[in-house]
């Protein structure tokens, strides 16, 4: 095949020409393997059930779920069972997640599906500023619908969940509460006087104490007994109460 210059444009003979018109033809004809409907129809429908279950299941709330378009050209053999779904490892059961739809008889086939889910939650929010180191209560709380596929992690729905704890930070009123911005009260604060109570089995016995440092509910803490010195390490069971068990 020879071409040659004309008026500085690069110019084909003329057969080049048919045989280039007869190459896109040939392409344009060529066949292009569609996903069978019934088979794409049964993907979406297997990825919604399985995710709206698993929603509901988890969240006790109806989810928006948008099945993402699959590639057309997509080949598939029809799977002559119902086909199985479940999240791909690592993925999430909101926001953008990923599906693996699979086959497991006859014509077996797997492929990975992606979707948004849309979750609608009521979700605890200051109604109150809160300052560092505040005792939260409920009245300082509100719930607020929002969608928690876009919340960080530590979340609550519950203002139960929230209130007699105490803000880490400030907190500003309309501020989404997560767990980072809380930290269990001290039920016994260093240098404070406590009741120690001692209990054996058949016998209980209170005492005043002096606690020797900080602690929340249910952790360890030294406390010196005022009448004998003596230090002794017992249990944070309630605000000014610790216990000592002798077993």
């Amino acid at each position: 095949m020879k071409m040659y210059e004309n008026k500085g444009f690069l110019r084909f003979r003329p057969n080049l020409g048919r045989t280039l018109a007869s190459l896109v033809l040939a392409i344009a004809a060529a066949p292009v393997w569609a996903l069978d409907r019934t088979t794409l129809t049964n993907i979406h429908e297997t990825i919604k059930d399985y995710l709206a279950q698993e929603v509901v299941s988890r969240y006790q709330t109806e989810p928006d779920i948008t099945v993402r378009r699959l590639d057309p050209r997509l080949k598939l053999k029809a799977c002559d069972q119902p086909l199985q779904a479940e999240l791909r490892r690592g993925s999430k059961l909101v926001g953008t997640t990923s599906v693996a739809v699979s086959c497991n008889t006859g014509n077996r086939w797997k492929i990975y599906v992606q979707a948004d889910i849309k979750v609608i939650l009521n979700i605890v929010v200051a109604d109150a500023m809160l300052e560092r180191g505040q005792l939260i209560s409920d009245q300082d709380l509100k719930l607020e619908a929002h969608d928690i596929g876009s919340l960080p992690q530590g979340f609550f729905d519950n203002t139960g969940q929230v209130a007699g704890m105490m803000a880490r930070r400030t907190i500003k009123p309309g501020d989404l509460i997560n767990s980072h911005m809380l930290k269990r009260p001290y039920m016994v604060k260093r240098g404070e006087s406590v009741n120690l109570i001692v209990q054996t089995p058949g016998l209980r016995v209170q005492m005043k104490g002096k606690a020797l440092g900080n602690a929340t509910k249910g952790n360890n803490v030294k406390v010196q007994n005022l009448s004998s010195k003596r230090v002794v390490e017992g249990i944070a069971v309630a605000p000014g109460v610790v216990s000592i068990s002798l077993n």
